[in-house]
């Protein structure tokens, strides 16, 4: 899995993009379960908040993705 590479050969989970989104957010946008576990257990934070204010939370509850909400 890349995802698992990434984490594995040092990948930072705290970056972020011009919109102040760390991958936790994108992950967590998209409904993508499993990378938000992986990201969770490799020290993202699930608070932090973009440049909008919304945390990985507010993305998976707007978006619909309830896979990622429990």
């Amino acid at each position: 899995d890349v995802v698992e590479h990434l984490l594995q050969t040092g990948a930072n989970v705290h970056s972020r993009d011009d919109g102040g989104l760390i991958p936790l957010h994108n992950a967590c946008s998209f409904g993508h379960a499993e990378v938000v576990s992986l990201l969770l257990c490799s020290g993202a934070d699930p608070n932090a908040r973009d440049n909008w204010n919304y945390t990985p939370l507010h993305e998976a509850a707007i978006k619909g993705k309830i896979d990622v909400c429990i």
